[in-house]
């Protein structure tokens, strides 16, 4: 039996088929990891398990990551598994939800873990304040900064009002 994350919604699927297989390989296999550094710390534990499960085991039993990027500010990993027990799925999926929700709290750039915020400025970034204000710099315009639940203005000087 195969079990895939859903791609589209992140939905859990069970099932024979696979909805979604690209034509040459996976987007990790195309691209790698499309975020920046900062996240590794977050996502190298994973792909680390993924290649000592499948080294240990046998061909017909396997983990394949699909793909690694940000959206929405966020960290993503996209998975699937063929022939694995219940029970290295579930410790391998609670491994994915911890690295993405503490994405939210490490900085994607330099992987910083002080200030760090959603920079929304046509873009959603999660960035420490000295990188948010390096991208606002750089871009020229103002941004919206969310940080401790509160949301701040961070102007094309870097500055927060």
């Amino acid at each position: 039996m195969k079990y895939q994350q859903n791609i589209m919604d992140n939905n859990i699927m069970d099932n024979e088929e696979v909805f979604w297989q690209p034509e040459e390989g996976t987007p990790y296999e195309s691209f790698g990891a499309e975020c920046e550094s900062g996240w590794a710390k977050l996502y190298q534990p994973l792909i680390d398990y993924v290649n000592a499960y499948n080294k240990l085991h046998s061909p017909g039993s396997s983990i394949e990551i699909h793909q690694i990027k940000e959206k929405f500010g966020g960290l993503r990993f996209y998975w699937a598994a063929d022939n694995v027990s219940t029970d290295t799925i579930d410790e391998f999926r609670k491994m994915v939800e911890d690295a993405e929700a503490q994405s939210w709290t490490v900085c994607e750039e330099c992987g910083s873990e002080e200030e760090v915020g959603t920079l929304h400025i046509g873009w959603f970034y999660t960035r420490c304040r000295e990188c948010a204000r390096k991208i606002v710099e750089g871009i020229g315009e103002d941004g919206k900064w969310k940080i401790g639940g509160k949301i701040y203005t961070m102007d094309k000087d870097g500055n927060i009002k």
